[in-house]
């Protein structure tokens, strides 16, 4: 069982590989893709102060930093952060092929530098760390890598007081022994990708067809949707195509239906109303008890009917009711007359078809 996890584990896993001077070592053996540490003595090394800069511009500010630093033309980059400070290592692109195949270009998913998986940060202070070639100084401050030397050789005393001094440390009078701890699985800093261009030119082709894939999935996501609606439509227009012979007479009779209403309306309307002979009689039958006198009459045909009534006791809301009930009149109002015994009744004549 542990054999068949150990398989599955090399075979979705990278491939680890030592770049050096002169080689390109696997460390250990993994699918297609491949992640290289890149040794000390193909790095530069910088320590970039973004204290100061605002956190969102953090990135072009680094950017642009790294690219006036970086001593290679084609610089491939790796950035670790301790707080504020940015600790980058910097290489040449060159150092991604293998010197015995250089026409080979592998498959690279990461590339990152060798000295983040030697020894452990310091709070202060300077040390030796031996590499896979040669050695690197380290000088640290609050937990930071504040400078760092590469030298082929353990380096000679006036060559580590020169790093010291230039470190803002103190000379020794010997050089310390360097330390010789293995290489660890895990880096010792919080790692960051590589950057937009780095993720371009590794994976370029690998991004473009993903790029396509995810947009012909847009595309046969949307026809799928579209379909079954234009499936629908279809179906929709061939019923109403089979119905359309037997809905012709019902459509011809109901607009011929439609066209004799209206003729009718248009006979009623010439129909003369009622004459105010009559109006008047109504009024006069309709009105209630107290009504002693009708003041004013006022009739259009147009407007309406208004009628002033002198009463014993005006009641709006009683005689309302009362001339409501008429057959002749609707929508009746009632507002205060031109005396205190006396209310302006107006209404509307019914329209001649709803008389009797």
């Amino acid at each position: 069982m542990q054999t068949w996890r150990d398989r599955l584990a090399r075979r979705f896993s990278a491939t680890q590989v030592l770049r050096t001077v002169d080689r390109a070592e696997v460390l250990s053996a993994g699918g297609a893709a491949q992640a290289w540490v890149i040794a000390r003595s193909l790095c530069a090394y910088a320590r970039i102060d973004c204290a100061a800069v605002p956190r969102r511009e953090r990135p072009s500010f680094l950017a642009l930093a790294i690219r006036r630093w970086a001593p290679f033309p084609d610089a491939v980059h790796h950035v670790s952060w301790s707080g504020e400070q940015a600790m980058v290592w910097a290489w040449p692109a060159s150092a991604l092929v293998d010197p015995a195949d250089a026409e080979v270009r592998p498959d690279i998913v990461r590339s990152t530098p060798e000295s983040i998986y030697l020894g452990q940060p310091a709070p202060a202070g300077a040390g030796l760390q031996a590499c896979v070639e040669g050695f690197e100084g380290r000088a640290w401050r609050e937990g930071v890598l504040h400078a760092s030397m590469w030298w082929p050789e353990l380096p000679a005393l006036p060559e580590w007081n020169r790093f010291l001094r230039g470190a803002g440390l103190p000379v020794q009078d010997v050089v310390p022994a360097p330390y010789a701890v293995p290489r660890q699985a895990t880096p010792w800093v919080s790692h960051r990708g590589p950057g937009l261009g780095e993720l371009g030119r590794r994976h370029g082709r690998r991004l473009a067809v993903a790029g396509v894939a995810a947009a012909a999935f847009l595309v046969a996501w949307q026809l799928g949707a579209l379909l079954p609606l234009a499936w629908r439509e279809f179906a929709l227009q061939r019923e109403l195509a089979t119905l359309e012979p037997s809905l012709g007479p019902i459509i011809a009779a109901r607009e011929s239906a439609e066209q004799d209403l209206a003729r009718i309306e248009s006979l009623l309307a010439l129909r003369p109303a009622r004459s105010q002979t009559d109006l008047m009689a109504n009024v006069a039958q309709a009105a209630p008890p107290g009504a002693q006198r009708i003041t004013r009459w006022q009739y259009d045909a147009g407007d309406g009917l208004q009628v002033m009534l002198d009463l014993q006791q005006p009641d709006p809301q009683a005689l309302v009711a009362a001339y409501e009930a008429s057959p002749l009149l609707e929508s009746v109002t009632v507002e205060p007359g031109d005396g205190p015994q006396r209310l302006r009744l107006r209404a509307r004549i019914a329209a001649p078809e709803a008389m009797p």
